[in-house]
């Protein structure tokens, strides 16, 4: 994103070269040295564990055009956006409003913007451009070119995260369109006399300073910033909905600090309109009401592992395969109950070691798949028959035949915590 802006923005930087490039130099030595703890973890897992995600992994979780018309938001969903919605991972619609405002900020840039606001938009689009192209992963050979081009690339698996990109300059598209079409409607209403200049029935003219205020003897004070920049945010939206000062009471000195009459003029409707937007664009992302799974704890089985003697390596069975590694959510959870080492994982990726575990421990109880866990330094072993389904009974039958199995104990919904022998 950052070598877009750089690009897109050349012509308004390029003229101050001398003092951009040593600012942007600084800059980016700073962000070096400030990732550089969550970088090394990386770099060492893809030169140990030979991390590198093979475009083919990359096809498997990049977007679609379709997906930019696809929305989880209940509204869009229920009305036409469940035609296009294939998953979480490739929904990139940033709702109505959004594209409407900003659709009016490209036309305002295009059409009599000045040259700062122009710029903006350009660099907004290209970044939405940008996001949309690589989020396509593989089905444009652009990917592929960054990918043996820019070597951190090779570590990414999802390609339709680059889809963020887009709805980030959207939302920013959005907020620069609203802003004009206010300053737009603003200078249509001061078309008429000077905000500040005013011609008396006499024909003389007197210019009003905006922080200073007459009484009604003519007496001219000016009012201190404090009691301004205090007052400022409640008397604004005093004058948005046409609030009489009296109706606020006693509270009055507190709130708006000393007050002097002044007329609250004709109703503006930017400020709550600014507010609606928000409000709608809210209302179209609604994915209300959420749905979660109850957590009813970690079973106490577990806490049996804490209070072993001597060193504990535990494997659950069953033991997926890294296909199906995230149903070793569970197993990670629990370990927080005991904190001994585990041999089951789930992470975004998955490392050449854990596959060659799999391909043994998947086949628990038979013999070759508990040696395989002894050689592994297994310890013990937490089996879960239910997660066996019509298998539960083979397996347990299997394993209560073993010498080199000590049962430990029983939890909820039959789990077996067993002692591996050597």
């Amino acid at each position: 994103m950052i070598a877009v802006a750089l690009v897109a923005r050349a012509p308004g930087w390029l003229p101050r070269a001398r003092v951009v490039l040593p600012r942007f130099a600084l800059a980016t030595v700073c962000a070096a040295i400030a990732s550089t703890p969550v970088y090394l973890p990386y770099y060492r897992v893809a030169r140990l564990q030979h991390m590198v995600r093979p475009l083919d992994a990359v096809k498997d979780f990049s977007a679609t055009l379709r997906g930019y018309a696809a929305s989880a938001g209940r509204i869009h969903m229920a009305a036409w956006s469940w035609r296009f919605f294939t998953g979480p991972i490739d929904s990139f619609f940033p709702g109505v409003i959004v594209i409407l405002l900003a659709a009016a900020a490209v036309w305002w840039a295009f059409r009599g913007g000045d040259r700062l606001f122009r710029a903006r938009v350009v660099m907004l689009l290209a970044i939405a451009i940008t996001g949309v192209v690589l989020s396509l992963g593989t089905a444009t050979p652009i990917y592929g070119w960054l990918y043996y081009a820019f070597p951190p690339m090779r570590g990414l698996r999802a390609a339709a995260r680059f889809g963020n990109l887009f709805l980030l300059a959207a939302a920013a598209l959005a907020g620069l369109g609203l802003a004009a079409l206010r300053d737009r409607r603003s200078a249509t209403d001061h078309t008429g006399p000077s905000a500040t200049d005013h011609t008396d029935t006499h024909g003389h003219e007197s210019r009003q300073s905006a922080t200073d205020d007459t009484d009604a003897h003519g007496n001219e004070f000016r009012k201190s910033a404090a009691d301004h920049t205090n007052a400022h945010g409640i008397k604004a939206v005093i004058r948005v909905f046409r609030v009489r000062p009296w109706l606020l009471g006693p509270w009055r000195p507190w709130l708006i600090g000393p007050w002097r009459p002044w007329p609250i003029g004709p109703w503006r409707p930017w400020p709550a309109l600014a507010v609606a937007a928000v409000v709608v664009v809210n209302l179209e992302a609604l994915r209300a009401p959420f749905v979660y799974r109850p957590f009813t704890g970690v079973p106490a089985i577990y806490k049996l592992l804490a209070k072993e003697p001597g060193p504990v390596v535990l494997a659950e069975q069953p033991f997926f395969p890294r296909w199906a590694v995230a149903a070793n959510a569970p197993y990670v959870l629990a370990a927080t109950a005991h904190w001994r080492p585990l041999m089951n994982g789930y992470s975004g990726y998955t490392p050449e070691s854990y596959q060659h575990y799999a391909d043994a421990f998947w086949y628990f109880p038979e013999d070759f798949a508990v040696q395989a866990m002894k050689d592994a330094g297994v310890t013990h072993v937490m089996v879960h028959p239910q997660r066996f389904e019509r298998d539960a009974r083979k397996v347990l039958e299997k394993v209560e035949a073993r010498r080199d199995m000590e049962l430990l104990a029983i939890g909820p919904n039959g789990m077996r915590l067993y002692r591996l022998k050597r």
